[in-house]
Parts: C-alpha cells; sequence; structure tokens
C-alpha cells in the first residue's frame, strides 16, 4: 500500500494553499464536487500481486468435507497478526490440529524456516546448510492429512538420512503469526472467542444456551454412540454417518 509520504503528495496536488475548512469547503464547491479528492486502486496500490502469489493465501480452508472462510491481516504485535479461521461454534468439535498444521501455502516457506531454525541444536545442526534444507523441504513436501511434524520427520528421514522425531518437530518454536488463529463465531454471526490453541477452545465453557453440538448431530449420537462395550452384540455399522 502506498505509505503516507504517497498520501500526502496527492493531497498537496490537489489543494494547494488550503489551510482550513473554509477554504476547502469554497475549493470544492468551486469544483463541483469533491469527486478530485477521491484516490483510485492506482493511488492506494504501489504492487499488486500477481495470481500465482494470491494463489498461495486462499479464501477458504478444508477441513475434510468442510469448508471455513480464512481471513488475513498484517498488524504485527497485535493479537489478530496473520491468518484467522473462522468457525461456528456447532462445528469447532470438527476441526482437527492436523489441517491447521499445514497453514496457507503462501506462509509455508517461512514457518518451514521457522520450525528448522527452532529445533534445539544437537538436530539443527544435521540440516545445514539450514537455508538450502529448507528450499528443499518448500519444494518436495506436499500437504497431506497426516500431521506436519510427522510429515516432516519423514521425510527428513528419507531425503537426508537425518532422524529428528515428530515430537522434536513439534516442540519448536513458531512466530504467532505462522500459528493459524482460529475464531470460534455464534450464531449471531459474533465472534465469541479466538485462540491459536484449538484444544484450549474445544474444552472452553460457553454460555447457557450455546452449544458445540447441533440437533441433528445430538441426535445422531443417542442414536449411534454406545459405552462400555464389551461384545459385539449389534449388526453391521455404516463407514459414516451424515
Amino acid at each position: 500500500m502506498a505509505g503516507e509520504e504517497k498520501l500526502a503528495e496527492f493531497y498537496s496536488q490537489r489543494l494547494p494553499g488550503i489551510s482550513d475548512e473554509r477554504s476547502l469547503r469554497k475549493y470544492i464547491k468551486d469544483r463541483g464536487g469533491d469527486d478530485f479528492l477521491k484516490m483510485s486502486e492506482e493511488d492506494l496500490l504501489r504492487i499488486f500481486p500477481d495470481e500465482k502469489e494470491l494463489s498461495g493465501y486462499p479464501g477458504h480452508l478444508e477441513v475434510g468435507e468442510l469448508r471455513f472462510p480464512l481471513v488475513y491481516r498484517f498488524a504485527p504485535g497485535e493479537i489478530d497478526d496473520g491468518v484467522t479461521l473462522e468457525v461456528p461454534l456447532t462445528k469447532i468439535e470438527d476441526v482437527s490440529q492436523k489441517a491447521l498444521e499445514w497453514g496457507v501455502p503462501g506462509q509455508f516457506r517461512e514457518k518451514i524456516a521457522a520450525i528448522v531454525k527452532g529445533l534445539p541444536k544437537r538436530y539443527r545442526r544435521l540440516l545445514v546448510p539450514i537455508v538450502e534444507k529448507v528450499a528443499i523441504i518448500y519444494d518436495e513436501l506436499e500437504p497431506q492429512e497426516e500431521s506436519l511434524f510427522e510429515a516432516l520427520a519423514d521425510f527428513v528421514r528419507r531425503r537426508f538420512r537425518v532422524d529428528i522425531a515428530a515430537s522434536a518437530w513439534a516442540e519448536s518454536e513458531i512466530p504467532p503469526h505462522l500459528r493459524m488463529r482460529i475464531a470460534v463465531i455464534g450464531p449471531d454471526s459474533r465472534e465469541l472467542a479466538a485462540s491459536r490453541d484449538l484444544v484450549s477452545l474445544k474444552k472452553k465453557k460457553w454460555p447457557a444456551g450455546m452449544s458445540t453440538s447441533s440437533d441433528r448431530w445430538t441426535r445422531a449420537r443417542e442414536e449411534w454412540e454406545r459405552e462400555g462395550i464389551v461384545e459385539w452384540d449389534f449388526g453391521i455399522l455404516p463407514e459414516k454417518i451424515s
């Protein structure tokens, strides 16, 4: 986006000698309106990303058969810096941690670099030169259903013959803006809570009258769920319930 100097230059060129409200109003009246003070997209943008770059920041995230909107914000230091996944309260139980670990394609290289650099020194030195190894991981590791950290452990073992457990990758420090933020959305479309910790959101106690389960989900659980099973005393189970 254009910086403050660019914006100041825009108005300086269009408002020569104007320094008070009365003069401004008269000037606008003489010009027949204030359209000359309205910026175009070209005035506001310094660089417009190409389609390939924009494709790395999709509008939605697929989680199994579900699809949730993504919101982006560049605000270093703010709690919502980075990518926010908006999830209805009734669907929060359906979101898996594995889906969030991979993030969006546009952040993947930076995330891999942060994970590798965040490894304990005894593991990190096995992956030097780091820049080269990060580039190879970014180019060759394809997103998949398993955990990112399990995929990294497997990939590095096969590609570089280096054995680093998935638990070590998972403990690596990742900057907040590279970890998916989850916003829980209530029935009235308002944000009820948000966190980068999915487990804490699933454990959260919600206000009376609000539930993480829909009525249909509750009825399905009542029909199909059983506990304390010691023998197969029921018929053939379907693979999935809609």
